[in-house]
């Protein structure tokens, strides 16, 4: 009877240990690039698996004095680039471009708000850029299109 109680005690502080243990730490290149992909930021960032990317983002851009507007549910600006829109008319169909911030976490671009978003231990670069999303007619054509520096 005792070998059975002394097995649930080490079970139960075993499974009390593992539990209490904080998640392991991760590593990955922060990257911020604006127009024409010219880098604002770079920086070797250490994070616990499941961290979003907007308490990453925030955290870094204030540790590293990245003036920026927005907080962990999105960007608006970062040193100045923001949100502008650019419209036009070609052959007589108007298009939009609608320009801001993206992020892409290792090589996926997630559709889902920084916020949202949680940074899985694998992933190696987060990178902001600045982009575009272009509206032919009515229709969404095209989503984190990277800008470009003479747009």
């Amino acid at each position: 009877m005792n070998f059975f109680k002394n097995i649930q005690t080490v079970t139960i502080l075993t499974t009390a240990l593992f539990f209490a243990m904080p998640a392991l730490a991760a590593t990955l290149e922060f990257r911020v690039v604006g127009r024409g992909n010219a880098t604002i930021a770079t920086e070797s960032v250490e994070f616990a698996p499941g961290t979003n990317v907007g308490q990453l983002t925030v955290e870094t851009l204030r540790r590293l004095n990245v003036p920026f507007v927005g907080d962990v549910g999105g960007i608006n600006s970062i040193e100045g680039l923001g949100s502008d829109m650019v419209t036009g008319s070609t052959n007589g169909v108007a298009w939009l471009k609608a320009y801001g911030w993206c992020f892409r976490a290792g090589e996926i671009i997630p559709d889902t708000m920084p916020d949202e978003t949680p940074l899985a231990a694998d992933v190696t670069t987060l990178t902001w850029f600045y982009a575009f999303a272009k509206a032919v007619g009515n229709d969404w054509v095209s989503m984190c299109e990277p800008a470009e520096a003479a747009e």
